[in-house]
């Protein structure tokens, strides 16, 4: 079900929800809107880089490193 706003629109079945956190236990509230209840997942990847809840790129170097021994330079 769309949410919209300004001309925006939220599809909720295509949503999904994090909350960022330093502390190792994180609340796990379900995140509901108009009635649907937002997916939480643990990894997300922005603008191309993953970070997991913590604020860890592990994942994102793991998959960096598993691509290669190649060494980017740019000039």
């Amino acid at each position: 079900m769309p949410l919209s706003h300004d001309h925006m629109a939220l599809n909720t079945t295509k949503s999904n929800s994090i909350i960022f956190s330093l502390q190792q236990t994180i609340i796990d509230a379900p995140l509901n809107i108009n009635g649907a209840v937002i997916d939480k997942v643990n990894n997300v990847k922005l603008l191309g880089v993953a970070c997991d809840s913590h604020l860890r790129f592990s994942s994102h170097v793991d998959k960096i490193y598993s691509e290669g021994p190649f060494i980017y330079m740019h000039y």
